[in-house]
């Protein structure tokens, strides 16, 4: 059975970053996941194209996909910027709607 817990300021959220190797995807997770900032991180291999500076960009980068609560994205993303390399890296937070409860209790377990 599917339950709705809220998303919204001390709700459950996806936070999203983009890493520019594998190895600094391997520090923000190890990072982000020892000081129980986020519950899980699944890196997966993405190609980006974007503006950047008056140019038209294509990158190979790590996409990590951050499970967590809203109320700690603030952490998240000092975390994430002490140990990324970009000028301007993308750090995201997207508020759940809804969540199975039983993992969404996981969460919580895990996180400060």
């Amino acid at each position: 059975m599917v339950e709705e817990k809220v998303g919204g300021a001390n709700g459950y959220a996806m936070m999203l970053t983009t890493a520019s190797s594998q190895d600094e995807a391997d520090v923000i997770t190890a990072a982000l996941l020892q000081q129980h900032l986020v519950a899980c991180v699944q890196q997966f291999a993405i190609t980006s194209s974007y503006h950047w500076k008056g140019e038209l960009c294509r990158d190979d980068e790590i996409l990590l996909m951050m499970k967590g609560r809203a109320d700690l994205f603030t952490q998240v993303e000092l975390c994430i910027l002490e140990h990324h390399s970009y000028e301007v890296p993308e750090i995201i937070c997207i508020p759940l709607i809804a969540g199975h409860t039983p993992y969404l209790n996981w969460i919580d377990e895990v996180l400060v």
